[in-house]
C-alpha cells in the first residue's frame, strides 16, 4: 500500500502520541524509560519516513505489530485506532518503535544491548495501561487477560508519579506474565534479547 493510502493512520498515530494522555506517561521500567520525549521520536520518525506503516493481516493473537527489522508498524486496516482498545494498542506498539529508534542511547535509557525482549514487551504493556487509564479514567478491562491485569496494577502505582521507577519485583513479575502469554513466540524464554537494532536497520 502506498504512503498516500497510509496518511489517515499516520495521522491517528500522531494524534495519539501527542495527546495530553500520552504526554502524561513518564516512568522507568527496568532499562527502559518511557516518556513524552521518547514517544515524540516516533512521531518525528513517521513524519520523516524513517518509520513506515503497512496495512495487512497481523500475526495470530496480535492486534497490531511493530517490526524492528524494517522499522514499520503493521495494522489490520487503514481505519485502525477508532476505539480505546485500538488506541491503546497503537501506544503499546509505539513503545517498541521508541525503543528501537533510540536503541543504545545512554540517557535517558531506552534499553541497551542487554535488555530482554520480555522487558520491552512488559514496558509497552504498562505504557498502554497508563494511556488507557488517562484516556478513559478507568483501569483497562478489555480482556481480563493476565498481562493486561498485571500491567494495570503496575500502572496504578506509577500513574501519579512522573518519572517513577517500577520496582525490580514488579519488572520481574510483569516479564513473567509476558513470557507466559501465548501471544508471543518467544514465550519459552525470559532471556531473549531485545529485537531493537536502531533506526537504520
Amino acid at each position: 500500500m502506498s504512503d498516500t493510502d497510509n496518511t489517515q493512520i499516520i495521522a491517528k498515530i500522531t494524534e495519539i502520541l501527542t495527546s495530553p494522555e500520552a504526554m502524561r506517561i513518564d516512568f522507568i521500567f527496568g532499562t527502559i524509560k518511557v516518556d513524552s520525549a521518547g514517544l515524540y521520536t516516533v512521531v518525528a520518525a513517521l513524519a520523516s519516513g524513517v518509520v513506515t506503516v503497512e496495512i495487512g493481516e497481523v500475526s495470530a493473537l496480535a492486534a497490531a505489530e511493530y517490526y524492528s527489522t524494517g522499522n514499520h508498524f503493521k495494522f489490520p486496516s487503514e481505519t485502525y485506532g477508532a476505539t480505546d482498545d485500538e488506541k491503546q494498542a497503537i501506544l503499546h506498539e509505539s513503545v517498541h518503535a521508541m525503543q528501537d529508534l533510540a536503541f543504545g542511547q545512554v540517557y535517558p535509557s531506552r534499553g541497551t544491548f542487554y535488555t530482554y525482549e520480555t522487558e520491552n514487551e512488559a514496558a509497552a504493556y504498562v505504557a498502554g495501561a497508563l494511556y488507557y487509564k488517562f484516556a478513559t479514567g478507568k483501569a483497562d478491562d478489555q480482556s481480563g487477560e493476565a498481562s493486561f491485569d498485571e500491567a494495570a496494577r503496575i500502572a496504578k502505582i506509577l500513574e501519579d508519579k512522573p518519572g517513577g521507577v517500577a520496582s525490580d519485583e514488579d519488572v520481574n513479575r510483569m516479564r513473567l506474565f509476558v513470557a507466559n502469554d501465548p501471544t508471543y513466540w518467544f514465550n519459552t524464554s525470559l532471556y531473549e534479547p531485545t529485537f531493537a537494532n536502531g533506526p537504520s536497520e
